[in-house]
């Protein structure tokens, strides 16, 4: 079977990023669709943070989401200039077909699974895929990770290998997805030299500008029944969105935002 041939489910709550990598997936592979999720509310996230960390944090992370989104609004024209000098193409091509989900961890999207029959199922932006519904797709599902596994799972890995100075491995990762978070097999990486003037605004422009082509070979190789994973020796942390108050300090102190 052909690539025009071959269905790919692309899953994601949409933004400049994923929508970029799914522009440059269309291009080679046009019987892509996306599964386009509901966003989560910043109300319904901070609550199920406040359960499982308690609300101080939760708080503190709402604060940098608020943070960020006044931040990308204010350097309005640093993002955007970002954006067209890496001739990134953020809006979605208008002949790629939607269907609106409201989670991927629902009937309605097991069904449209089952419907579709896809290849591939794969992610970019979207919530975690829950064991029971890992349990009624038979077919592989790769991730898009916006950070090098397994040393930085989780949420803004850019940030947190900059923030540590591991210049070593500010990057990116697709992965076979499993039950865990982010733990699946590494099929790709994208190791992308820091220059300094990245930032938490910039780092998901900059990181997905340098995995468009991993994200292609690990399709390719799904697609052929070539999957090789890659052994990847470092240590393995689940990473979260920090506080308000631990960004600004390192901002400040370490001129890392």
């Amino acid at each position: 079977m052909s690539k025009s041939e071959q269905k790919i489910l692309y899953v994601t709550a949409g933004g400049d990023a994923p929508y970029a990598l799914a522009n440059h997936i269309y291009r080679t592979h046009p019987n892509l669709i996306i599964a386009r999720e509901k966003a989560q509310s910043k109300v319904a996230i901070t609550y199920s943070r406040a359960r499982s960390k308690g609300w101080l944090k939760a708080l503190g992370q709402l604060g940098t989401m608020v943070f960020s989104r006044i931040g990308k609004s204010v350097f309005f024209r640093v993002y955007k200039r970002e954006i067209s000098e890496r001739n990134l193409d953020v809006k979605l091509d208008r002949n790629i077909d939607i269907v609106d989900i409201s989670t991927p961890n629902s009937s309605e999207f097991i069904d449209l699974v089952k419907t579709l029959k896809p290849k591939i199922i794969f992610l970019s932006g979207c919530r975690i895929i829950s064991q029971e519904t890992l349990t009624e797709i038979d077919i592989p599902i790769l991730n898009y990770h916006a950070g090098i596994n397994p040393k930085y799972r989780g949420m803004f890995g850019g940030y947190w290998s900059r923030r540590n100075g591991d210049v070593d491995n500010y990057g990116t990762t697709v992965h076979l997805v499993d039950a865990g978070v982010d733990t699946g097999d590494i099929l790709y990486q994208s190791i992308i030299p820091i220059k300094g003037h990245e930032t938490m605004l910039t780092d998901a422009i900059i990181q997905v500008t340098h995995s468009m082509d991993i994200s292609l070979r690990a399709i390719d190789d799904v697609c052929n029944n070539k999957i090789v994973v890659k052994d990847v020796n470092i240590p393995s942390q689940l990473w979260f969105q920090p506080t308000l108050w631990s960004y600004i300090w390192c901002g400040i102190t370490k001129n890392i935002w």
